[in-house]
């Protein structure tokens, strides 16, 4: 591998192992292939998707944005491009096939279909901004999508904003994960100290 430095592990669609981090590695089974720069500047991501299309999506430091790699071209979308941050965090794509992104940074969430950008942030009703890594925006099976903040919960119903906050019961206001299983059960992993309320 380039690097020991390594955020997330992904299988493609091919079966190929990605290794996302500093620097990138694919491991087809065989043959390992690395990516140290993309278009000329350092690799730093911290998450990963494969879309429904099969191009490869990360979300990626030191100004490169979020890239998209169809197995031949590398594309960056940035601020230039419209996006709230140039340091994404999380990655999520829904099943109308828009990309979701979380910035590293707190500037807002961005929904992507392929032509434009749509940024939600504070002014939107969303109560925290920190949406980092991967596994912490998931979409329940009625097309709702949930935020994992450090603030709670972000609730996006499609038309509007809420929040599932401690005075909703959650134990800890940091949110570490969240998922919904087979039974439509919403499960929601936070921090919890022992000895603070």
């Amino acid at each position: 591998m380039v690097s020991n430095d390594i955020w997330e592990v992904d299988q493609d669609s091919q079966g190929n192992m990605w290794f996302v981090g500093l620097g990138l590695s694919k491991f087809d089974g065989t043959t390992w292939t690395n990516y140290v720069t993309i278009n000329g500047q350092t690799f730093f991501a911290s998450s990963m998707i494969e879309s429904s299309n099969g191009d490869l999506w990360f979300t990626v430091a030191a100004g490169l944005g979020l890239v998209k790699f169809d197995g031949v071209t590398w594309i960056s979308y940035t601020t230039a491009d419209g996006f709230s941050s140039d340091t994404p965090g999380a990655i999520f794509q829904d099943s109308n096939d828009n990309i979701w992104v979380g910035s590293y940074d707190g500037t807002g969430i961005d929904k992507f279909d392929g032509t434009d950008v749509i940024i939600y942030s504070f002014a939107d009703g969303i109560a925290n901004l920190d949406i980092r890594y991967s596994g912490v925006i998931t979409e329940a099976s009625d097309g709702t999508l949930y935020f994992r903040t450090n603030f709670g919960v972000a609730v996006f119903d499609g038309v509007e904003w809420t929040s599932i906050a401690p005075t909703d019961g959650l134990p800890d206001e940091f949110v570490r994960s969240i998922i919904e299983d087979p039974e439509e059960n919403l499960w929601i992993v936070s921090r919890y100290l022992l000895g603070e309320s």
